[in-house]
């Protein structure tokens, strides 16, 4: 992976990129029946959906060097500085993640449908039907993101918060 290199002044930064793997995964099982029984028509249904997406960071774990732009010679600017640290391998600091996280979500939705069209004259049709659809949570099979569930909110857990925005410790 290729670090990026950061110089402050003129040119913030050269950045660099790591393997980038993404894919998304749409299995759908789905049917539809049809009925026509003298002046009714009916229709019934159903779909199964299962999406799972997998995708990285890319960005992560790559490294970031920093070039210090002090102190800096008169008559030279702050980039100069600090394209002259980095010609002398001079590296005021190295930031790295710890891991690319990658993710791995994964969601399910169920409908069921029912109809009648029922002809009441040659000019006049009523159709009738329900549908049911049953959207679940997206979740995360590796554990790193995480949705809000009110059901399992307390107010008496909650982090308490100072007046200037800070966490309150042991809260």
């Amino acid at each position: 992976r290729v670090p990026a290199l950061s110089f402050g002044g003129a040119v913030a930064a050269v950045t660099g990129y790591g393997p980038y793997n993404e894919f998304n995964r749409n299995q759908n099982f789905f049917d539809n029946w049809t009925k026509i029984a003298r002046k009714h028509t009916f229709k019934a249904g159903f779909t199964a959906i299962h999406y799972t997406k997998q995708e990285n960071a890319a960005t992560a774990n790559t490294g970031t060097f920093n070039f210090a732009t002090t102190p800096a010679p008169t008559g030279t600017s702050t980039f100069q500085q600090a394209w002259a640290n980095f010609l002398l391998g001079n590296v005021s600091s190295f930031t790295q993640t710890a891991r690319d996280i990658t993710p791995v979500i994964t969601e399910n939705e169920f409908e069921f449908y029912g109809q009648d069209e029922f002809r009441l004259r040659k000019n006049f049709t009523l159709t009738v039907g329900a549908r049911w659809s049953f959207f679940r949570q997206p979740t995360d099979g590796n554990g790193y993101l995480s949705s809000f569930d009110p059901a399992l909110y307390s107010a008496a857990k909650a982090p308490q918060l100072t007046s200037a925005g800070n966490f309150v410790p042991g809260t």
